[in-house]
């Protein structure tokens, strides 16, 4: 184990000592833009690497035995957190009356409760994660070569929000430019100038939360709940996984700043989120099933008025994407607005509905507001599959649609 951690160590410094490419005009404007906020993922590796090495020269290497109960108290904190929080932001919009200091003094005890917890659910997350992920066949990036029957790379995770991204497309199409991790502490009136700001550069800009990042250690949000924080740790560690593999490791060079076409962001991200929802729900089910209630699925919101929200977005993009090709791209963003302001009055509140947002929902394929066959295909050939891991290989040799809907075939 120690081994493995080790050279994960050195290849994540690998990666960051190779992140910087030439800057051109619109580069240098934008990151003078940004600067002030901007996230260091680099600075927060090199802290995290460091912690890490800590652990490697002595005895805190091996996660403990999988305890379910330390998990399930931390997020029963999170929960608490998330409810003090909500009541701030109700009594401070008007929503509720009353003194939202004792709400904020809540919080501060609640949060020293939480960061006790925090490093054994995260030793007791990767050691289930370790063990689901060998259960189902799931080794090392080589494994059909090397008959290693052990996780590589060796699961390391940080319950903690990610930085927030901004997310940078042109007008005339949909497409990422750019992306620039930003930091989550970030206030939403600064967001609303940053995007004003790099919206005047003549492209589309969005800020948006994220859930998790491959970085090593991954991030993976804590506010979203148990069954969210399981698949995101699962998705970001097959992102570390599959670097070593022939997808992962163009669209590694993608995230490196060498072009690479959009589909392998998408063909990567979709098939990120298929494994992560098998695996989170096999270590839900094994270790967490029984600690909460069954509850019977209530559908998707708004569909008992005959609002598919999933339908309306798909439309939404279609037609933008017509306009846009037409370069009527100022009509385009007036009925993306419009689109927003409909959305809204079915209780889906988006803050801001442009090209930079569908930019970025539109890596994930079976994501609303994205047609591509990506998704089905990856759904047909995972039926066709004896098993996840070897769905797993096959998925990972593929780079691009074509021969993925010719294995289909």
């Amino acid at each position: 184990m120690k081994v493995k951690t080790l050279l994960a160590i050195f290849l994540s410094l690998t990666l960051l000592a190779g992140s910087c490419h030439s800057p051109d005009s619109f580069s240098e404007k934008l990151g003078a833009i940004v600067s002030p906020y901007q996230f260091s993922i680099a600075g927060w590796e090199f802290k995290s690497l460091a912690q890490e090495l800590r652990e490697f020269f002595s005895s805190k290497d091996s996660a403990p035995a999988a305890d379910p109960q330390a998990v399930v108290d931390y997020f029963s904190v999170m929960d608490k957190i998330n409810a003090e929080q909500r009541a701030i932001d109700a009594i401070t919009s008007g929503v509720m009356s009353g003194d939202a200091t004792a709400h904020f003094n809540t919080i501060a005890s609640l949060e020293q409760q939480r960061d006790i917890l925090a490093t054994k659910a995260e030793y007791v997350l990767e050691a289930q994660l370790r063990l689901t992920l060998n259960s189902l066949g799931i080794y090392n990036p080589a494994d059909s070569f090397l008959d290693l029957k052990s996780t590589f790379p060796p699961v390391k995770l940080r319950l903690q929000e990610p930085p927030k991204l901004l997310v940078v497309s042109a007008r005339n199409q949909i497409g990422r430019l750019a992306t620039i991790t930003l930091d989550n502490n970030i206030s939403i009136e600064q967001i609303t100038a940053l995007e004003k700001a790099v919206s005047a550069l003549g492209v589309s800009a969005l800020v948006v939360d994220l859930g998790g990042i491959a970085t090593y250690p991954s991030f993976v949000a804590n506010r979203y709940g148990l069954q969210f924080a399981l698949s995101t740790a699962a998705e970001e560690w097959f992102h570390q996984y599959n670097f070593f593999r022939p997808l992962g490791f163009r669209y590694g060079l993608e995230e490196l700043g060498v072009s690479e076409p959009d589909y392998i962001v998408t063909m990567n991200e979709t098939l990120a989120g298929m494994v992560s929802q098998e695996v989170g729900a096999a270590i839900y089910d094994k270790y967490y099933a029984g600690f909460f209630p069954s509850s019977a699925s209530t559908g998707s919101a708004g569909s008992t008025s005959g609002f598919n929200f999933n339908t309306f977005m798909r439309e939404t993009r279609v037609q933008a994407d017509s306009l846009l090709a037409q370069g009527e791209i100022t009509q385009a963003e007036d009925y993306m607005e419009q689109q927003r302001l409909i959305l809204a009055s079915h209780g889906y509140l988006i803050r801001k509905l442009n090209q930079a947002y569908f930019a970025f929902y539109g890596s994930y394929a079976d994501q609303p507001g994205f047609e591509n066959p990506i998704a089905d295909n990856f759904t047909a050939l995972r039926a066709k599959s004896g098993s996840l891991a070897a769905f797993v290989k096959k998925a990972s040799d593929f780079t691009n649609p074509d021969e993925l809907a010719q294995a289909v075939k």
